[in-house]
């Protein structure tokens, strides 16, 4: 789907729940890497992570789920690449439609399907919002037996939309 065709609100939810500096770095996020490596020694074990978008796609486009040095390293080499040779907006379409928005959904087109019955242009702040949310833990199960979404994770989307809306 082209990025003009993807509802704005998309973008905000990947800057809110994603990257919020992404269109500021080259493809790392120095400060998020700082954090999280402070985070992490902290509590003794992996507890937060730092990749950028730009990351994401180079590790959804080439790479595989293995947790390697290897791997990190060619992610990096990646991300440099993608970042080289594509702008932010290339970056965001390419991702949106190659991300994994639960377990088979892959892509903003089947992710606003399986969802909502809607179109990527269509979604609302709201429903642009849940679908990244979940874009850390796309196999997570957030809604109840009857369908209707978990008290919690409401109250977290109610959240992301009052740091969207600041």
């Amino acid at each position: 789907v082209p990025l003009s065709e993807i509802t704005p609100y998309i973008e905000t939810g990947l800057i809110v729940c994603e990257d919020s500096r992404f269109f500021k770095h080259n493809g790392f996020d120095n400060k998020a890497i700082r954090d999280s490596i402070l985070s992490n020694l902290r509590a003794g074990h992996f507890v937060r992570g730092a990749s950028t978008l730009s990351m994401q796609l180079a590790k959804n486009l080439y790479l595989g789920r293995e947790k390697t040095m290897s791997r990190k390293l060619q992610e990096a080499a990646f991300t440099l690449l993608l970042e080289e040779r594509l702008s932010k907006e290339d970056i965001l379409e390419l991702y949106l439609n190659v991300v994994e928005f639960g377990p088979g959904i892959y892509g903003i087109r089947s992710a606003a399907q399986h969802y909502f019955n809607s179109h990527p242009g269509e979604l609302s702040l709201a429903q642009a919002m849940y679908l990244a949310s979940i874009l850390p833990n796309p196999k997570a199960k957030h809604f109840a037996p009857d369908g209707t979404l978990k008290p919690r994770w409401a109250k977290h989307l109610g959240y992301l939309m009052r740091v969207a809306h600041k």
